[in-house]
């Protein structure tokens, strides 16, 4: 089955360049949403009839010039820009450099040059949107596990809170991200624990004993069996860690002698 081809919405202040423009991408397979001169016409073009490539002159009418409108387009509907300009000094490329745009085109612009950087364009955006949603499936998978993860960079700062690991530590994840782990993880003798002793290791996953765990918020304390595992980059360097938290059993906690405190039983 042939993939459709993108949709591409033009914002060109000058008419008859933005016709030819159209014409040729129509002739190239292209279906074209629209020709607008300014940023609001293109606001309201991409809520009528969302494009997945635009192809955006840095100089067009209205209060916004086209790096302004490629900005707000880019933080509010994510689709990707091509920039096109008959100027190239560095203020313009350092400005336009700063809205991520996918590519950038001196004017005049050949039809060939514009193709590449739309079929560019449009499969890098397809990736990133797959990634992005592989992202988000696997914190979703993460947040919904009964047993308490937490992430953090090379430098034990944290990174990612699944609920679990909210409601033993009594961090929330809004909290928790950006501070360092030792002042959110607070088990009794952390430090020494975490730093110098394991139970046992086995290569970069480490298994550490049994361990008390305080609540920030409600001050209880839970026991808590713990693991790490060291997170490494392709080329085998160290860029984080996880850590697993999973609660003991209640009878774990009290030991089996103290379970006729909870059925009665003698």
């Amino acid at each position: 089955m042939t993939e459709a081809k993108p949709k591409i919405l033009i914002v060109e202040d000058e008419k008859l360049v933005g016709m030819d423009v159209k014409e040729n991408l129509i002739e190239m397979g292209y279906d074209v949403t629209d020709v607008v001169d300014n940023g609001e016409a293109a606001f309201a073009s991409i809520k009528s009839n969302r494009p997945d490539v635009i192809v955006m002159d840095i100089i067009i009418q209205g209060d916004i010039d086209g790096i302004e409108t490629a900005d707000i387009i880019r933080k509010q509907h994510g689709v990707p820009i091509i920039f096109t300009s008959a100027n190239n000094d560095d203020y313009t490329l350092l400005k336009a450099k700063k809205v991520r745009p996918y590519s950038f085109l001196l004017k005049p612009v050949s039809s060939r040059e514009l193709q590449i950087a739309i079929e560019i364009a449009a499969y890098k955006s397809k990736i990133e949107a797959e990634l992005e949603e592989s992202k988000e499936w696997f914190e979703i998978t993460l947040r919904s596990i009964s047993d308490g993860i937490i992430a953090v960079n090379n430098k034990g700062i944290i990174t990612f809170v699944n609920q679990a690991a909210e409601i033993l530590t009594g961090w929330t994840k809004e909290e928790a991200l950006g501070k360092d782990l030792i002042d959110i993880l607070k088990l009794m003798d952390f430090e020494g624990e975490y730093k110098k002793t394991a139970d046992t290791e086995s290569g970069d996953i480490r298994y550490l004993r049994s361990q008390s765990l305080v609540n920030r918020r409600t001050l209880q304390v839970n026991k808590v069996q713990t693991n790490d595992s060291i997170i490494r980059d392709k080329h085998g360097n160290h860029v984080g860690m996880v850590i697993v938290l999973r609660r003991e059993k209640i009878e774990d906690q009290l030991g089996v002698n103290n379970l006729t405190l909870l059925t009665g039983e003698q």
